[in-house]
């Protein structure tokens, strides 16, 4: 028994897959490329939604890393006003003990 075949499988042939293929046209959910010969080429389709899924889960990073980049901007922009505020007290409270105080 070969290993390839017990780990993965056996490939279905192409000849019983044909009318699922062209129900899948039909309702136009997966593309199957053609190759020269006019023949079906399903290793195209697998590389193809390989790298539609490769495409969305770096888009998807992409999206994430721009909302981490833009919280962080924020929680910091929040620091500054806080630290400014705090900064503003103190500088009122040592006017005031200069004035009053002494």
């Amino acid at each position: 028994m070969d290993p390839l075949k017990m780990a993965h499988g056996v490939k279905k042939p192409l000849e019983h897959k044909i009318d699922k293929i062209k129900d899948l046209y039909n309702n136009q959910k997966r593309y199957y490329p053609v190759d020269k010969a006019g023949d079906i080429d399903e290793w195209g389709a697998v590389e193809k939604h390989r790298m539609e899924v490769f495409q969305r889960e770096e888009d998807d990073k992409r999206i994430k890393a721009a909302i981490n980049k833009k919280e962080y901007a924020n929680e910091l922009e929040r620091e500054i006003a806080h630290k400014k505020q705090i900064d503003a007290l103190e500088r009122g409270n040592k006017e005031y003990d200069r004035k009053y105080m002494f």
